[in-house]
Formats: structure tokens, sequence, C-alpha cells
């Protein structure tokens, strides 16, 4: 047993103690219970044992060198959230696409409070690469909504603040429930990293964010461009040939909006006729696809005629330059072709695109797995979104009687025939 003495004073020596050192109970001024200091996660600590009974005191002091000397001591760390939040989201950067460590980080910034200071956040977003008005840097803080937890140590996180901050977020914003459960994954995963490459130990050792309840999405509503509709929307671009062979893509390929835009000379095989959808580094940016997985896209024969066609205007790394001849910003480009459609009188967009070509195969008749591979996402995704148009699996699983002929239906017998004659203003002859 450690000299308790020496933890009491804090003159700890890291050789010869065990992680968690015990003093004997004390009271402290003022008080009727006993306490107790301990030297745990490396910091001195005074913990309540919850009595005012020096003999019970003892025992349980007794119980915790028990656990310190086998399985640990389960005492709460204290360690600053701010801080830790902005280690979250540089790790975030390593193991995420950016967009998406983007994504996470401003809910955690949301949740917990925006860093304090007037310098830009750990994920700006990076410049010289597209133009961008010096406000919008801005959007990239979150917003105080009076939704963040006050608190300063990540072990006073409970449940019930969670809760009541995605609360107040549907209140104030309208968020759905596919929203809710972003943000829920996000405050679970930030609580088990912080547990296991951080050191955080939450009373309990519960992460807070388990217990919070995961709410039902609905069924997601497919908005989708007839054959009408897409000649329509292409012809509505035609004073526009870069952009009307850019919604020509989205539409017969079923690209992202991302894929596209980080499309290169090399990726549209018109030999082959393939699109390649593939990591690669321009100009000194990396991008991986979403699912981090390759794919190709075959080249429709109505894809086909528009890619022949067209010429970039500018002598560029990119298959699809900005006006400026750099990489196009997905925002700057979703923005751009709203304006063309407005003044079109049409409202669709790359999502709507994208759903075309999912709805359009599946009533062509495609199977499943088939559009999951072209569009990169899993078959449960397709089931998901176009299972109204898929075609039946096995048409003939619900048969299992095949008479001969339909059955005839079985005449009325009418008990009493002369009512039924004389409702009929027919004449009854008794047979002799």
């Amino acid at each position: 047993m450690s000299n308790p003495a020496a933890v009491a004073s804090g003159r700890v020596a890291n050789a010869g103690f065990s992680p968690c050192s015990l003093a004997k109970p004390f009271r402290k001024p003022g008080s009727d219970n006993y306490y107790v200091e301990i030297w745990s996660h490396g910091e001195r600590r005074t913990l309540s044992l919850g009595t005012d009974n020096y003999g019970i005191a003892r025992t349980r002091t007794g119980q915790l060198e028990n656990d310190a000397r086998t399985s640990g001591l389960n005492v709460p760390t204290r360690t600053e959230v701010g801080p830790l939040v902005e280690r979250f989201a540089r790790h975030l950067v390593v193991c995420q696409r950016r967009k998406s460590a983007q994504t996470d980080a401003y809910r955690l910034r949301e949740c917990f409070g925006a860093p304090a200071g007037d310098g830009p956040p750990t994920l700006a977003p990076r410049r010289g690469l597209v133009r961008r008005p010096r406000s919008r840097s801005a959007r990239y803080r979150p917003k105080e909504y009076g939704c963040a937890l006050k608190i300063r140590y990540i072990e006073q996180v409970t449940t019930s603040m969670l809760v009541d901050f995605l609360t107040k977020l549907v209140e104030q914003r309208g968020i759905g429930p596919k929203t809710w459960n972003e943000y829920r994954g996000v405050l679970h995963r930030f609580c088990e990293w912080a547990a296991v490459s951080a050191g955080v130990v939450m009373p309990g050792k519960i992460n807070p964010a388990t217990a919070v309840p995961t709410r039902k999405v609905d069924p997601p509503k497919i908005t989708f461009l007839n054959l009408t509709q897409i000649r329509e929307q292409l012809a509505a671009l035609a004073g526009h040939p870069q952009i009307q062979t850019m919604v020509a893509v989205y539409i017969y390929a079923g690209l992202r909006r991302e894929e596209l835009l980080w499309l290169t000379p090399a990726d549209a095989d018109l030999e082959h006729r393939v699109i390649h959808v593939r990591a690669k580094t321009v100009a000194g940016r990396s991008w991986r696809p979403k699912t981090n997985r390759n794919r190709k896209v075959s080249i429709s024969a109505a894809l086909f005629s528009y890619l022949q066609a067209y010429t970039s205007p500018n002598e560029t790394e990119w298959l699809f330059p900005s006006p400026e001849g750099c990489w196009w910003n997905p925002d700057n480009f979703s923005h751009r072709l709203a304006d063309l459609n407005r003044k079109a009188g049409l409202e669709w967009s790359c999502a709507e695109y994208r759903h075309t070509f999912g709805t359009q195969l599946a009533m062509a008749g495609r199977d499943e797995r088939t559009i999951a591979e072209l569009m990169g996402n899993s078959p449960a995704i397709v089931r998901r979104h176009y299972a109204a148009w898929l075609p039946s699996a096995h048409p003939e699983a619900v048969e299992f009687d095949t008479p001969a002929g339909p059955v005839p239906m079985a005449q009325p017998v009418v008990a009493n025939l002369r009512v039924e004659a004389e409702r009929r203003g027919l004449r009854v002859v008794r047979a002799e």
C-alpha cells in the first residue's frame, strides 16, 4: 500500500505507486461527511465517501484500495471540452472526407460552443483555389442559437443535456429526424474517441450519447424527371453548352455533384465509352469518392453525343472548369445552375438529376445490384429510394392456386316461389 502522507501532500513519485493511491479519510471544515484524497489520472483529487461515520468511511476506503489494485478506480477525469473538440476536429480531417469533417466539427462546436477569439476555425476553407467573398468564411463558424451546453469539462455532459440540446435544435431550427440522428452519431463518436484516444473517463464509464434516443426516419420523397422533362431541361441550357453538357452527365450517368466537378479529361474515356469516378490528386488537392470506392459508369448513346461535341473553354486540368479556369466550387456551381433554371422557369437541381438516373434505370427493368454499382450505392440504399419502380423479383411467388377456369357462382335459392313470381309480375299456374 502506498504512503498516505505522500499522497496527501501531492508528493507522489512515478515509481512504486499505483495509478490511484489513497490517504486516510478526513473531514472538510464545515462538513460532516468524510472525504479521501486520491492520485488519479495524473492529478490529486478529493473524493467524497458519502458518509459521516468514520468506520464506514474506512471500509469504503479499503474497497477503493482494492479496486485500485485490481481493476482500477472508476474516477472521472477533468478534461476541458474546448481544446478536446479542436483535437477531435483535427482527427476528423485525417479520417474523413473534408466536407464530412467540416460538417461534424461544425455540429460539435454548435453543441459545446465555438472556439474563443476572432481567429479562423480549425477547418477554415483553403484559399487560392476559388474566388470566395470574405464574408462567407463566417458560415464555417456556428451561429449562436443559445443551444450550446454551458459546461467546462466534458465529464459534466449527461444524456439529459444532449437530449435538451437536440430538442432546442428542433424547436429553433426545425431539424428533422435524419439530422437529429446525425447529431447524435457525431456526439457518440466524439465521446468514444475521447475515452480511447484522450484518456477521458466519464462518470460510470458510460457514453452519455448512447442513451439518446434515435428517431424514425420517414421514407425519402424522390423527385425525378421524365423523358419529356429531360429534353425540356437540356433545351433550356442550349445557350450554355458547358453547363448543358454537365447537366447531361448528371442525368445520363447519375454522378454526384462533386464527382462531376472533380472529373479530369482522362476520366472521360470516349474511346471505350466509360466515365471513371476515382480518387485523385489535382493541383495539390486530394479527393476521393464518398464511399471510398472507385467505379466506372458506361456512357450511353444520349450522353455520348453531348461529350463528343463538348470542348473545354479553358486549357486546364479540369474537364469542366469554372469561369475563372480553376476547380468549380460545388456551391458556386449550384447557384449558377439555379440562376439559369430560374430564368427558364425550372427548379431542378443536381439531386433530381441523380434520382432521375436511378429511377429511369429501375423503370427500364434494371435490377437493384446493377443500379447500385452504377450509382456507387449499396443495394439497400437503392431499395430504399427506388423500391416503387424496381421490377418484381419473384412474380411467380404469389401463385399457389391455378384452377382450369373460373368457378361458377352459385345461384340463390328462393324459398317462396309464389312471392317471387308476384314480385316479378308473373302468373303462377298449378300443375294438374
